[in-house]
């Protein structure tokens, strides 16, 4: 959880109102992975710390004439250090005795420095390692790849979708149901068969079909300005007011199958899967439903297009994000980190603005402030630095102790991160 809820939670509420107790066993990971997290996180958590404010005597007086901090900052830091370290001095995890030595952890930073390239070598051999586990008979459904954005889990998805064919991938951010052009083609068709006057439907509806179906790219100017744009650009069976008037009578169902024949649906190469999801989830919902045009697209809008379905053959292996992956374990996990933004730099941009406090501008940093400088702007600047950092090694934390039997980090060796 949030390190800043629990940090101070014991002098919040006293020992009258609280049972502290740590759950302090891992029977989940191999031997190998506890050792392995126990040792990164206490070092992780007293580098950063020391950052912030060194813990030994001499080497923080140093830093106090070094930084020219005034007492008053000096104390703040030194506060917030202290936090850091609290919080996570009792993560460290006790190791079941009768586990044996086993369990593997191989960290891999790779040396490709512009982004672009180092992002396809990190799919690359995310890649290599399934392949790898595969062949050691490894199921796919005990595979687990995480990545901290939801962006970077549908690269990973699709990178595996175009080289990896044989493989079964699914992921609640890459694969759903919303992301089919043939889905969207027949629910934009839907929406234009309840609203005539739906706009944004209409120009989806054009666009994807003379994009997929006919393979030409149309500019919105051209659709927007036809005199009939449906009729123009779309087949008569579902464009001319004959069409849709007898589409109008036609049950859900029965409606959805001329839809996706008129509309010549099949071409689409890829979207067996996401059709089959679709007209099974329309027949699920039929069965409870009142399976009337309006109803279906509230369903849809609310439930359906989130829905993930699995793409290729055979069991599946999951791309998760760190933040759906609090609570699960999977027998085989790859960190993957793709060159995501920097959220320290994100929080600390070139401008910042607080209510009570006014502007911070990014030259203001730790190198350079004096008793001269603001001191609440300075205080604030640390404290956002903390938050930002500590949110890091929370994010570690979850990823780094999901596996059970094997964990591979993949990195880059010219990003100055943990």
């Amino acid at each position: 959880g949030d390190w800043r809820l629990l940090n101070d939670i014991d002098s919040e509420f006293g020992n009258e109102m609280l049972n502290i107790e740590t759950l302090a066993t891992n029977w989940r990971s191999e031997r190998n992975i506890i050792s392995f997290n126990n040792s990164f996180f206490k070092a992780v958590c007293e580098i950063e710390a020391d950052r912030i404010m060194p813990d030994e005597p001499q080497e923080q007086q140093t830093f106090i004439t070094d930084k020219n901090l005034s007492a008053e900052a000096a104390h703040q830091l030194n506060t917030y250090a202290m936090a850091l370290r609290h919080a996570y001095s009792d993560a460290a995890q006790e190791i079941p005795k009768s586990k044996p030595a086993r369990g593997l952890v191989r960290i891999e930073l790779l040396p490709e420095e512009k982004k672009e390239e180092y992002d396809a070598a990190a799919k690359a051999r995310t890649l290599e390692y399934v392949r790898s586990l595969i062949s050691q008979n490894v199921k796919p459904s005990d595979i687990a790849i995480l990545v901290r954005f939801n962006y970077e889990a549908s690269d990973i998805a699709t990178y595996f979708a175009e080289n990896a064919q044989e493989l079964s991938i699914v992921s609640e951010q890459a694969f759903t149901l919303a992301a089919s052009p043939l889905v969207m083609m027949i629910i934009s068709t839907l929406r234009l068969l309840r609203n005539s006057k739906d706009k944004q439907a209409e120009v989806l509806l054009l666009k994807l079909y003379m994009s997929y179906i006919i393979g030409e790219d149309i500019p919105d100017g051209s659709l927007l300005t036809a005199e009939n744009p449906l009729e123009t650009f779309l087949p008569a069976q579902v464009a001319s007011p004959e069409a849709m008037e007898m589409m109008h009578t036609m049950p859900l169902y029965e409606l959805t199958e001329h839809i996706y024949r008129s509309l010549s649906l099949s071409k689409l190469e890829g979207q067996a899967p996401y059709a089959t999801a679709f007209l099974d989830g329309m027949k699920i919902y039929m069965e409870d439903n009142v399976a009337t045009i309006e109803e279906f697209l509230d369903y849809w809008d609310s439930e359906l297009s989130n829905k993930a379905i699995a793409v290729g053959g055979g069991e599946s292996i999951r791309v998760i994000t760190i933040h759906k992956s609090k609570g699960l374990e999977f027998p085989f996990v790859i960190l993957v980190a793709t060159g995501g933004t920097d959220e320290i730099k994100d929080t600390l941009g070139s401008i910042m603005f607080h209510k009570k406090i006014g502007f911070i501008t990014e030259d203001y940093d730790t190198e350079t402030v004096s008793r001269n400088h603001s001191f609440e702007q300075y205080n604030y600047k640390m404290k956002m630095r903390l938050e930002a950092n500590s949110e890091t090694v929370r994010l570690l934390y979850v990823a780094l102790t999901r596996a059970k039997e094997k964990l591979y980090l993949v990195g880059n060796s010219k990003e100055e991160k943990y």
